[in-house]
């Protein structure tokens, strides 16, 4: 009864290892797909699938100093950081008016005419 027992344990161990294996080839193999598919992204997709903004120049607004007190007095007025988003939003790099990747800055006040188009329109 003791040899049925270690075949069996012997038996279940071996199947463990193999299926274990095999789940082991297919996360690599899977992982190699995400390359290979991360390998044929061009610069302009990445920017697309993640946001950034890589693409856009370092420009200023060409806002007036009325204009800028508008914006910001409409940030104030939405409960908003200087940025446009919520109060308690911490950014990666400690600002998203800066691109790593790219190492470009934005304006602030173009960043925010950039994610609220209609902005201006809402200041007059």
């Amino acid at each position: 009864m003791k040899n049925i027992f270690k075949l069996y344990s012997l038996f279940l161990v071996l199947v463990f290892l193999i299926s274990a294996c095999s789940i082991q080839e297919s996360w690599n193999d899977f992982f190699d797909f995400l390359d290979e598919q991360y390998d044929n992204f061009t610069l302009d997709q990445e920017a697309k699938l993640f946001g950034s903004f890589s693409n856009k120049k370092s420009k200023p607004a060409g806002l007036s100093e009325d204009g800028k007190q508008k914006i910001n007095a409409w940030i104030k007025e939405k409960g908003l950081n200087q940025f446009g988003d919520s109060i308690d939003t911490e950014y990666a790099g400690g600002s998203p008016l800066f691109d790593e990747v790219a190492e470009e800055s934005i304006d602030r006040f173009q960043y925010l005419l950039d994610k609220y188009p209609n902005l201006l329109n809402e200041i007059k």
